[in-house]
């Protein structure tokens, strides 16, 4: 709040801000000085310089635009983004974007200094805004990204003193930095200010928190007089008070008092005027010389005239009337005075109105177009105005030796300025100083009509060409501008003119000077109630409507803010993934990323290189020799003339070299391409064929003759197996033939392997295939390397078993330990904690980290020799995306590549390590629906999963012949543990796609027998135990169900001990045998349909049951229970989003359930649960279970 004490004190020491705070933003922050930035300064200069470094370093000299601002830009890369993120280290990342703009900043200054690399400033000056722009629509976690990227406030160090305390969204509006304000996460949070869901904290003015009452539907809770800071309210208010204005203006000046009384309509119109002069007075006070802009001279003008209409209305009535005078009446020209002046200024009471109706997108962008197109006007002025003063001061010359006296002044000025406007006079210019005069005047028209009026009409299309290309980001520049003018520390007790007069002269000279500060706040409050009330109660209202929105979107897992359009109200029935639509679509859409010409070139190069290096490895290795040796392949190294005196009898034994390589030119899809490729490289191998004394031999005419062959059979066999050849079969074989069908040979099933390891190089960047590359990937194998990998198998085998033995696996138990937690950081921070709160359960994510941190102690403990293969083992998921607001499903396992195995370590599905041999398909053990395939490009080496087509398992790549689909390789999980629990397993709002009910988990039990069943079992390494597999717990969100599975029939259910479990089982004919004869028993229970609230007698007693069951075989006990009550607490949660039942009722029930559930755990298994009898509530309803 405006202190006015303090304005009216001599002797305050601080009336200013120091002018190099006030040069740092456009309006002000606060009178009082800020609290420190929650960063030092000089840390915070120091990440600029980081970032100032890496730009210059990543852009060295100049560059096209272009390619910085595409969005598959080859210049601001991930990498790229990945390092600046690094530059403030863990704990200062938040400041990055800010530290970016002033970055931006500091090129744009360096560009106006150095005109000479003025272009290539300009370039890294918007590399920098690009890349605060790709860091803000990265983040994903909207709460850190509103307060700690954007509105927390930083400073840096000038001239050894920091600066005034900025946060990024003012410093993007200061510097007009369009392309970061453009981005969609700056234009939420503004949206956020804007509507007053994001405030400033009361106790620190550095922060901002979310608004408290934002899901509050109490009515009350929202007739808050502080609610009058929102910019939005206050907006409202100003373009009100504008119409009534207006309104007293045309009141005023369409009703005229002879007598020059003042009315009350006139009396209404200067007390407004007065307190828009005092809120100008209180703007120009705080800003001192930054308060000049257009439309604040603009108001100043307007109530300037409007101040000299009320001072002659004033000294009229200050005059009787006087009719007999002479002279005429004085109080009558004076009140005539007064009202030409207020109706001089109607024109700009009507173009008041736009500064407030900026708001809306057609002004906006209108006004943005004026002030540009005025900005750029300015060039003609001022040319203009250096034309007019020449030639006035050339006519003032020869008025003036004319005749001595300077009498024509008015008349040339006249002629001036109607050539200006297009209307030159010429008549009166015959008899002015002739000839030179009208001489003059000609030459003036020409310049002023034909010169400086083009050039004024070519910068207007010039500059309205501009803005219009990029109108919506100039209007949400806008739009951003104006509401950080609300924003930016607004008065603890906003009072807008011209109820600021109200606050002066009511508040603050009687009250503030004297009143302690929590009673004065109070009194203000009482005032702004009274003085807001119509609005409040309309805002109130509006609160209350947008609260229950906000909670139906939090209910259905979406935004805050989220608006469900025509195009999403059926969406939530598509299920694009398990039609196999969207790997349709995955498989015809084009790589925008690169031009196809290129994606061409590389896959022909790339294919020639491969074949050059297999023709090299057969000669080395004497491969074929049956079909090379006639060739003398062997004798490349020997003259020319002892190879080509047998030339044309060995020339198709050396085109039938290439025909069984042929599956490399097999991958080129261009029929014209090959035809091409296949002409080039005959012409090359008939210059190889010409005589010794034309020409020499070389390794390359070979290659050559290759490369024609291997098109040639191309042609041949398009997209099918290659020629059958007796040394195809021995390139690569596949372990598992169930893989394959049984028409495919073993050669194209190499085909198939090479194709995915081409397709992937070709997909992968170059820096991510980097990521792949294992030291020796093509050195010879050592005895003793073979015997570390085969010991290294054994350490994961024991590693995988002991882990299969310890961990039940449960999709369920991951997913209900985070579903409460709000973002993704927060996940990120309790991760730890609650992974070890689910023990015994777990997922592949944390079984597979847990799996690779033993494996990787094992090898130290090993000895020195293991010390290289600790950094290979790796903790990896095939989800590449890895983003929290991903609904594709994952899986994560921990490896260790080696150059011809990959060791897999996958604790969910195998009970043993397993080694993928390179260049082959192997199926897990036990798991034959899936293959895994290690594949080589280079000196990469790559894990895929790979398998046949099936409609009811789809994977993420489809091969475009409809054999194989595959999936991305496994990579490496950012950040770990945590980063996977932040990326893959906390369950964000997709997680359940397109707000249906969560994915249906799956939780099963290890338990550790004494004796061997009948049925699949693990033995542990002692010999005297196995482990079984049991209690398999399938949870149907949308079905509501519980199904418990693959409980042991003949081995377990029916022991004597059993006999009274197995009976009442029977009894309620709940029992199913499996397909597999009397080796399982599955228990299946209903636990409501749709639109029923709460368990049935049937549904408790079959939990009882279930809970009895799964305790004896090593499930917690109660356990089923519990997820029954889960299940209830999401089923309230979907239902009361759709409406029924609402509110606090179905909280009831589901509390209810809770202390009835309890109870159902505690009870003894022994008895019959459902023999108890239902509590009931107070108006008689049974208690749901």
């Amino acid at each position: 709040m405006v202190k006015w004490s303090q304005l009216w004190n001599s002797n305050g020491s601080d009336r200013r801000h120091r002018m190099s705070d006030e040069a740092s933003a456009l309006l002000p922050t606060r009178r009082e000085h800020l609290p420190p930035p929650p960063i030092d300064a000089k840390e915070v200069t120091k990440i600029c310089l980081r970032l100032k470094h890496q730009i210059e370093q990543v852009i060295p000299y100049e560059i096209e635009e272009d390619k910085v601002t595409k969005a598959n830009s080859p210049i601001i890369t991930q990498a790229v983004l990945d390092t600046a993120n690094k530059a403030g280290g863990e704990d200062k990342t938040a400041c990055v974007v800010y530290c970016l703009l002033i970055v931006n900043k500091w090129f744009k200054k360096q560009a106006a200094a150095e005109l000479w690399d003025a272009d290539l400033h300009d370039v890294r000056a918007v590399a920098a805004e690009m890349m605060a722009k790709r860091i803000i629509e990265a983040e994903e976690d909207m709460d850190y990204l509103f307060e700690e990227i954007l509105l927390k406030r930083y400073a840096t160090l000038v001239d050894g003193e920091p600066t005034e305390p900025a946060n990024a969204v003012e410093k993007a509006v200061d510097l007009h930095a369009v392309t970061v304000i453009g981005s969609s996460g700056y234009q939420k949070c503004i949206a956020y200010l804007w509507r007053g869901w994001i405030v400033q904290d009361d106790e620190d003015p550095t922060r901002f928190v979310q608004y408290d009452n934002k899901t509050n539907t109490n009515l009350w809770a929202h007739l808050d007089p502080d609610r009058m800071r929102v910019p939005r309210y206050q907006n409202w208010v100003q373009i009100a008070v504008s119409l009534i204005y207006l309104g007293l203006f045309t009141g005023a000046v369409n009703t005229i008092n002879p007598d020059a009384d003042l009315d009350v309509v006139e009396g209404l119109l200067y007390i407004f005027t007065l307190g828009f002069i005092c809120d100008e007075v209180n703007k120009f006070w705080k800003v001192g010389r930054f308060y000049i802009s257009f439309w604040n001279m603009f108001n100043s003008t307007l109530y300037a005239l409007l101040t000299v209409s009320l001072v002659f209305r004033v000294i009229a009535m200050s005059h009787d009337h006087d009719h007999e005078n002479e002279k005429g009446d004085a109080r009558g020209r004076f009140n005539e005075l007064g009202y030409n002046f207020l109706a001089f200024t109607a024109p700009m009471f009507w173009m008041r109105l736009l500064l407030y109706l900026d708001t809306f997108r057609f002004f906006g962008a209108m006004l943005v177009v004026l002030k540009v197109m005025f900005r750029e006007s300015l060039i003609f002025f001022l040319l203009l105005f250096v034309v007019l003063v020449g030639f006035l001061q050339a006519f003032m010359g020869l008025d003036i030796a004319d005749d001595q006296v300077m009498d024509d002044i008015g008349f040339v000025m006249q002629a001036m300025l109607n050539a200006i406007m297009q209307s030159p006079e010429f008549e009166g210019f015959d008899n002015f100083a002739p000839p030179f005069g009208l001489i003059l005047y000609y030459i003036f028209t020409f310049v002023v009509m034909v010169i400086l009026l083009n050039i004024l009409i070519a910068l207007y299309n010039s500059a309205y060409e501009d803005i219009t290309e990029n109108a919506i980001d100039e209007y949400m520049a806008l739009f951003s501008q104006k509401t950080m003018q609300f924003v930016r520390a607004p008065d603890e007790n906003v009072f807008i003119a011209p109820f600021n007069l109200i606050e002066m002269l009511f508040l603050i000279l009687p009250f503030e000077w004297w009143m302690d500060e929590k009673r004065y706040d109070h009194l203000n409050d009482i005032v702004m109630a009274v003085l807001y009330s119509p609005l409040l109660i309309v805002t109130a209202f509006l609160e209350q409507k947008e609260a229950r929105v906000v909670k139906s979107n939090r209910k259905r897992g979406e935004a805050d803010e989220d608006v469900t359009h025509e195009w999403e109200q059926v969406l939530h029935e598509c299920d694009f993934e398990a039609d196999g639509w969207d790997k349709k679509v995955q498989s015809t859409k084009p790589n925008v990323e690169f031009d196809t010409a290129v994606l061409e070139i590389k896959k022909l190069q790339d294919e020639v290189s491969e074949m050059k290096q297999l023709l090299l490895k057969m000669s080395e290795k004497s491969w074929g020799s049956d079909t090379l040796g006639g060739s003398k392949f062997d004798k490349l190294g020997q003259s020319s003339g002892s190879v080509r005196d047998e030339a044309g009898a060995d020339a198709m034994t050396i085109a039938s070299v290439p025909a069984m390589l042929s599956v490399v030119a097999t991958g080129i899809p261009d029929r014209t391409a090959s035809l091409s490729c296949a002409e080039e490289a005959r012409k090359q191998h008939c210059v190889a064929n010409t005589p010794p004394t034309q020409h020499t031999s070389s390794p390359s005419d070979f290659a050559s003759a290759a490369l024609y062959n291997s098109c040639y059979a191309f042609l041949l066999y398009p997209y099918s197996a290659p020629a059958p050849s007796t040394t195809s079969t021995q390139l690569a074989r596949s372990t598992d033939s169930t893989m394959l069908p049984p028409e495919i040979p073993d050669s194209t099933m190499s085909k198939y392997i090479r194709t995915i390891a081409y397709e992937l190089t070709e997909v992968l960047p170059a820096r991510k295939m980097a990521e792949f590359n294992i030291p020796d990937a093509n050195g010879c194998m050592s005895c003793k390397r073979s015997q570390i990998e085969a010991r290294i198998l054994e350490l994961a085998s024991n590693i995988t078993n002991a882990k299969y033995a310890a961990k039940s696996y449960s999709s369920f138990h991951v997913w209900e330990a985070f579903r409460h937690v709000k973002s993704k950081r927060a996940a990120r921070a309790v991760a730890l904690d609650l992974i070890a709160s689910m023990h015994p359960f777990g997922n592949c994510l944390t079984m597979a980290s847990e799996c690779a941190e033993e494996l990787r102690a094992a090898l130290e403990v090993e000895g020195p020799e293991y010390a290289e293969y600790v950094s290979r083992v790796q903790f990896v998921t095939n989800n590449w995306t890895q983003r929290a607001q991903s609904s594709r499903d994952y899986h994560c396992i921990a490896i260790v590549r080696l150059p011809t195995q990959c060791i897999v370590v996958d604790a969910v599905n195998c009970d043993t390590a397993f080694a993928v041999p390179l260049g082959e398909v192997l199926s897990p053990p036990g798991c034959s629906s899936i293959g895994l395939v290690y594949v080589a490009s280079g000196d990469a080496r790559l894990l895929v999963e790979c398998g046949p087509v099936s409609p009811c398992y789809t994977l993420a790549r489809p091969y475009s012949q409809g054999v194989f689909e595959y999936d991305d390789p496994y990579a490496d999980i950012k950040d770990g543990l945590v980063g996977g629990v932040q990326n893959l397993a906390w369950p964000s709002k997709n997680y359940h796609i397109r707000g249906k009910l969560p994915s249906r988990c799956t939780t099963f039990v290890h338990q550790v027998w004494e004796q061997k069943p009948s049925f699949a079992h693990v033995e542990l390494a002692a010999g005297t135990e196995v482990v079984v597999e049991t209690c398999l717990t399938r949870v149907d969100f949308v079905k509501r169900k519980i199904a418990v599975e693959l409980i042991p029939y003949v081995d377990w259910l029916m022991r004597p001990e059993n006999a009274g479990l197995l009976e009442r089982l029977r009894r309620r004919g709940e029992v199913m045998l499996s397909e597999d004869g009397e080796m399982f028993a599955n228990v299946e229970v209903d636990l409501g349909g749709q639109g029923t609230y709460g368990f049935d007698t049937k549904a408790v007693q079959s939990l009882g049951l279930l809970d009895e069951v799964c305790g004896k075989l090593g499930m917690p006990e109660g356990e089923i229970s519990r997820i029954a009550v889960v299940m209830q607490e999401v089923w309230a949660e979907h239902d009361e989003a759709k409406g029924r039942p609402a509110g606090r009722q179905w909280k009831e029930l589901c509390t209810q359930t809770k202390q009835v559930a309890a109870k159902v755990t505690t009870q003894s298994c022994s008895r019959e649960v459902g023999k108890t009898h239902r509590p009931r509530t107070s108006d008689n309803r049974k208690v749901p279970y």
